[in-house]
């Protein structure tokens, strides 16, 4: 079994020229096929994949031409999913631009406006586990857990240390998703 965790640190380069950082868990058990939600192509995922957390799901890409388009448009290349939202879960969201907040990079579609201010607000309640921004470390989210706000992004910390470390270049974390 991978133990290791590698950080994948991927200049997303756009229009803004922002770059972000992906993380990459190799632990994470591999689909023995996935689609590529931009290309619409098949292709079998590797330790190396990238991926996006859309509700806490992994959609693997097959390029990262392909990461950068979805990036730069998420709703275009997901729009045709519905997923369960992670406030309410007996509720269907569809993947739509006003019903977006975005946690560690993460995307979370939610049922509506009211659900994604309470996830915006108080993450801890309705995501038990995230992945740090900046160590890449899986921890288990709490009220106390540091946080900060860029761009409308919300990010959760597992230290003080990491949010200190993120606090000096966020922009070396921060993915641009499109607005």
């Amino acid at each position: 079994m991978k133990t290791a965790t590698l950080v994948l640190a991927a200049a997303l380069t756009l229009a803004g020229g922002a770059a972000g950082v992906l993380v990459r868990a190799d632990d994470l058990p591999l689909p023995k096929r996935a689609t590529c939600p931009v290309d619409i192509k098949a292709f079998i995922p590797n330790a190396q994949s990238v991926y996006i957390l859309v509700n806490d799901s992994p959609r693997y890409l097959c390029s990262s031409g392909c990461r950068d388009r979805l990036i730069a448009w998420p709703e275009k290349y997901l729009k045709g999913e519905t997923v369960k939202c992670t406030v309410q879960p007996e509720f269907k969201s569809h993947i739509d631009l006003p019903r977006r907040v975005e946690v560690n990079n993460g995307l979370y579609y939610l049922c509506c406006a009211p659900c994604t201010e309470w996830m915006r607000d108080k993450p801890w309640l309705y995501v038990k586990e995230l992945r740090d921004p900046v160590s890449g470390k899986t921890f288990k989210i709490a009220e106390t857990s540091p946080r900060a706000a860029v761009k409308g992004q919300v990010y959760v910390f597992e230290s003080a240390e990491t949010k200190a470390a993120f606090d000096k270049e966020p922009q070396k974390y921060v993915i641009p998703y499109r607005k």
